[in-house]
């Protein structure tokens, strides 16, 4: 089986799994949104930010690369990340409960979905081989995996180890103020891929076009946007419990 149709046949059924979870949690629990008679469009809202979102930072991470393959179908609608993904979903959460005049939290009940889809398809990036373009940055420590193009740091592997870990850690939590377990696992995972992504190759799709540093102190657009994204998560986290509740 081709290192593409691995990831293909992964990444679906990490959507299918969290998809499936979700619906599972929801009519055991009930979700916030179920409360309001607009409530449906809380899911539009959500899939189209994430959709819009995962592109979008995509787009800012690889310009040049994107810039040099304009014609390719391939490349113009084919790249995502999930930390744009994810960033872009939330404020299509916010924008929709906002127009709709849904105040509750709406986010918690993601948390556990996210952590077994995410790790579902980094699995599949990390099975797919250098191609993915997911992988480390050359180095020489003993759990480095070689894939064909010398021994990388498991980036992946990483991320599927912290999801792991952050799931069962954040289980044993009492947090009492709705949404906050969706803001924690936001914080903590944006806080992540800030710091796991300077051990990533410092090269994108193409070898030739390095990934551009969106800031001086060298953070790329993903870091930059993970960054801002925890800062704001940590700070609806501390915020007083006699504000009003209206976080994702």
């Amino acid at each position: 089986m081709s290192p593409l149709l691995v990831h293909i046949l992964l990444e679906a059924l990490a959507y299918t799994i969290g998809l499936g979870l979700f619906r599972v949690l929801r009519a055991r629990h009930g979700h916030p949104a179920d409360t309001h008679p607009e409530g449906g469009w809380v899911l539009v809202g959500a899939v189209f930010g994430a959709v819009v979102g995962s592109k979008l930072l995509d787009l800012a991470q690889y310009p040049t690369y994107v810039a040099a393959h304009l014609t390719d179908p391939a490349v113009l609608f084919g790249g995502k990340t999930i930390v744009g993904g994810l960033v872009g979903g939330w404020i299509g959460v916010e924008a929709t409960k906002r127009a709709i005049g849904l105040r509750r939290s709406t986010g918690d009940l993601l948390v556990l979905p996210l952590i077994v889809g995410m790790s579902i398809g980094r699995l599949g990036c990390l099975l797919s081989g250098p191609g993915d373009h997911t992988g480390g940055a050359l180095t020489d420590v003993p759990w480095a995996i070689d894939q064909g193009d010398g021994p990388r740091h498991p980036a992946p592997l990483y991320e599927v180890l912290f999801l792991v870990l952050f799931g069962v850690v954040q289980a044993r939590i009492p947090l009492r103020r709705e949404g906050d377990r969706f803001l924690l696992f936001m914080c903590a995972y944006l806080v992540f891929r800030l710091v796991v992504d300077f051990w990533k190759a410092p090269f994108g799709p193409d070898p030739l076009l390095p990934v551009p540093d969106l800031l001086p102190i060298g953070l790329t657009a993903i870091q930059t946007v993970a960054l801002l994204g925890a800062c704001y998560a940590a700070s609806r986290l501390v915020r007083s419990p006699r504000r009003p509740r209206s976080t994702a």
